[in-house]
């Protein structure tokens, strides 16, 4: 952990200084060397935030990475906490994210008739009419783009004449 690298080189930098401040002479000597240690200790606390304007972020890996996380759990813990994010959203009446998503996807040219239910665990269901792969698959992106939900969150049926 780098915090804990900075903080031992902190305390070991002022024990010095205090060592330091005791061994020099009084004087004029004494104001200028307190002025120069107390820059060091200035610079040695500002340190860490010369990595905010450093323009190379390739240095700096996550933590979770480094300890050689899989790739495809890495994606899925990332569309599972996305849909945990969104359901508050989604379960919220005011929102009313069935009407709205009916409503964005009726403006494609090939949509007849649609019907959107999002269940307790924000699962999404899409009944179309007509259903084709291309609709599938236009609306599957729109949706996932428009929530930032997963498509594991979207099941798309063919809406059938009742």
């Amino acid at each position: 952990m780098y915090w804990k690298q900075w903080l031992k080189m902190l305390l070991g930098l002022t024990t010095v200084m205090g060592i330091l401040e005791l061994l020099l002479p009084e004087g004029n000597l004494s104001k200028f060397s307190r002025l120069v240690l107390g820059l060091v200790l200035m610079l040695a606390i500002l340190q860490p935030f010369t990595i905010l304007f450093d323009l190379n972020p390739e240095k700096y890996t996550m933590t979770i990475l480094d300890q050689k996380y899989p790739q495809t759990r890495l994606a899925e813990d990332s569309d599972q906490l996305r849909t945990v994010a969104m359901q508050p959203f989604l379960k919220n009446e005011k929102f009313n994210a069935s009407k709205q998503i009916e409503g964005l996807l009726l403006t494609l040219e090939a949509i007849e008739d649609i019907e959107v239910i999002i269940n307790e665990d924000a699962h999404i269901l899409i009944k179309l009419k007509p259903l084709t792969s291309e609709i599938e698959n236009r609306v599957m992106a729109i949706v996932e783009r428009s929530l930032n939900i997963s498509s594991s969150q979207i099941s798309i049926v063919e809406m059938y004449m009742e």
